[in-house]
């Protein structure tokens, strides 16, 4: 169908730990190009921390 529609490359996300979709997606064709790292930030900054041993 995609490549009807003259689309020649497709990206999908599935998570890594759900192996169901990770069969179902390779069954399909897909192959893994690269893997992507998340982390979720704090709403708000830390404190800044004083450096110690600057001599000022």
């Amino acid at each position: 169908m995609l490549r009807s529609w003259g689309c020649v490359q497709v990206r999908v996300s599935v998570p890594a730990d759900a192996a169901p979709a990770l069969r179902m997606v390779r069954s399909l064709g897909y192959v893994e190009r690269s893997r992507n790292m998340i982390r979720s930030c704090p709403t708000s900054l830390p404190a800044r921390r004083r450096a110690s041993g600057s001599g000022r």
